[in-house]
């Protein structure tokens, strides 16, 4: 999983937390990441990329 959260990070490096805050877990898709999961860990890439977007939302102001 921390190659995952890796992926996450450089994916939203250097883009503003609101924009985070709304952006869509496709790219995994567009990078070909998630269709060479298994589904426990695409769900855990689900779970782990809402809870940087939730992180992205409170620093942004958004609730």
């Amino acid at each position: 999983m921390q190659g995952l959260i890796a992926v996450t990070a450089i994916a939203v490096n250097g883009m503003s937390p609101s924009y985070v805050a709304t952006m869509s877990p496709e790219f995994a898709d567009s990078m070909g990441i998630r269709s060479s999961l298994t589904p426990s860990r695409a769900n855990g890439f689900l779970n782990m990329f809402k809870r940087v977007q939730e992180e992205a939302s409170s620093l942004s102001g958004r609730t």
